[in-house]
């Protein structure tokens, strides 16, 4: 078998992992967040903003742990391309933020873009730190 195919069947696979753990998160947060959030910041997306701030965390992280590291291309590809790629969702983020700018409610979607960028890049910073620390 070509080697092209048997890293495609392991992102395949790693990516239906990540779709439905992103699935199991998303719906998880959306849940405590009905029942825990002020009533002021409800309407914000909670399920894709924790999956998109641990996607950027672990896709740091692995990328981080895995540059020095003796591991193959296609385990490289499967985590970052295929269960890092389907766990996180940055055309639902994109989605959001324009359904909030739109909605009655206009200052949920700044306020969700600057948590989402800002979030992401303190949660690559941290997956990063994490990263060298781990590798050493």
């Amino acid at each position: 078998m070509p080697i092209w195919l048997q890293q495609a069947g392991l992102v395949g696979l790693a990516g239906f992992i990540g779709a439905i753990l992103r699935f199991g998160v998303s719906t998880g947060v959306n849940r405590v967040a009905a029942t825990s959030l002020p009533a002021a910041i409800k309407p914000l997306p909670a399920g894709t903003l924790a999956v998109n701030l641990t996607g950027c965390f672990f896709l740091a992280l692995v990328l981080t742990w895995m540059k020095d590291k003796q591991v193959s291309d296609g385990m490289r590809l499967a985590v970052t391309v295929g269960f890092l790629g389907a766990y996180t969702t940055f055309s639902t983020f994109a989605v959001e933020v324009y359904e909030l700018w739109k909605s009655n409610q206009p200052t949920h979607g700044p306020i969700y873009l600057m948590l989402s960028v800002v979030g992401g890049l303190m949660a690559v910073w941290l997956g990063i730190a994490l990263g060298h620390k781990l590798a050493t």
